[in-house]
């Protein structure tokens, strides 16, 4: 089936990262979302080889939610990578987080309150991961300025 125009090619690993995503958390004491690190990173590598049409698709109102799931998806690899001491990956994937979390403020605004609670939770997780990497990285002064 053709990809619609505007609609990156690779559409599919994004598909797959959000399914993986939703069936990650287990109360068995597994892996939780770790078990679609592989997904995950296959979806962030395509957002960065296509960085331009990615980003400009999450500028459209309309992908809104696309915008919602990648931020979700993209917090929880870099605190994989954060968690594992791979810190300058996870410094990437929350450069990638910071640019797409820009655009969902944009577009989910236009959605409602809900969608604004929504966004701030996303970004309050992000500042969150930030803050740790920065404690981590021995950053200390960048901390102060994330939650201002």
């Amino acid at each position: 089936m053709p990809t619609p125009a505007g609609v990156p090619p690779n559409y599919g690993l994004k598909q797959a990262a959000v399914m993986d995503f939703h069936s990650g958390a287990s109360s068995s004491g597994g892996r939780g979302n770790m078990r679609g690190e592989q997904a995950y990173r296959a979806y962030y590598d395509d957002l960065e080889d296509n960085r331009e049409q990615w980003l400009a698709f999450f500028d459209i109102h309309q992908h809104h939610m696309d915008a919602e799931h990648t931020c979700g998806i993209l917090g929880t690899l870099a605190t994989i990578y954060r968690q594992r001491g791979v810190l300058d990956m996870c410094e990437k994937v929350l450069d990638m987080e910071d640019e797409v979390l820009r655009r969902y403020q944009r577009c989910g605004a236009l959605e409602g309150p809900g969608a604004v609670r929504c966004h701030d939770g996303l970004n309050y997780k992000y500042q969150i991961i930030r803050y740790n990497l920065c404690m981590q990285t021995g950053r200390y002064s960048l901390c102060g300025t994330l939650f201002r």
